[in-house]
């Protein structure tokens, strides 16, 4: 996989004003986004599923096998895949579903 090039994660969310939210980097505070009002008012709903991107790539990749990863493999579409996950890996993944989701993931 390459080497990431935005800035590393966990992001949190906080609000700027009454219409929009902020998403900055729990480590150092860095400004990472603004969502501002919109006219359906998504703006705390979006400011939640782009500060749990960073934990949904993490997530995601935990869960592609090696071979399937790779682009030179020539594994057919249709091929069923042998479950090797660990149940932490899946606990992970719906931690940071529940995260963009804004459900709390305890």
């Amino acid at each position: 996989m390459s080497e990431q090039s935005f800035t590393p994660g966990p992001w949190e969310v906080g609000v700027l004003d009454a219409g929009s939210a902020t998403i900055r980097a729990s480590a150092d505070g860095e400004l990472v986004a603004e969502c501002w009002i919109t006219r359906h008012n998504r703006s705390r709903a979006n400011a939640r599923l782009i500060a749990a991107a960073p934990a949904l790539l993490e997530a995601l990749k935990a869960l592609i096998p090696t071979n399937v990863g790779n682009p030179a493999a020539s594994i057919p579409d249709d091929q069923v895949l042998p479950v090797d996950m660990t149940v932490g890996e899946v606990r992970k993944a719906l931690a940071a579903i529940s995260q963009a989701e804004g459900r709390d993931h305890g």
